[in-house]
């Protein structure tokens, strides 16, 4: 499978986004104590990166709140 080096541009980005936000909420930690906990946290960042964090992209929205807003639009 090949994969368009745009959406790995984006993949990587996104991944980078990710660490930052980990490291600046648990500084210093290298090891989670388990996957549960791992899973836990990343779906925790996933609602904020969705639902509440607004992206200079997006004029300041959250994706959620431009798609409806775009919906709404059309």
């Amino acid at each position: 499978m090949c994969l368009h080096p745009a959406w790995l541009t984006h993949a990587e980005c996104l991944y980078r986004t990710l660490q930052k936000n980990l490291q600046e909420s648990y500084p210093g930690c290298l090891y989670f104590e388990s996957l549960d906990k791992v899973r836990s946290i990343t779906e925790e960042w996933i609602k904020d990166y969705n639902y509440e964090r607004p992206h200079d992209s997006l004029n300041g929205l959250a994706p959620v709140l431009c798609k409806k807003w775009t919906e709404i639009a059309d």
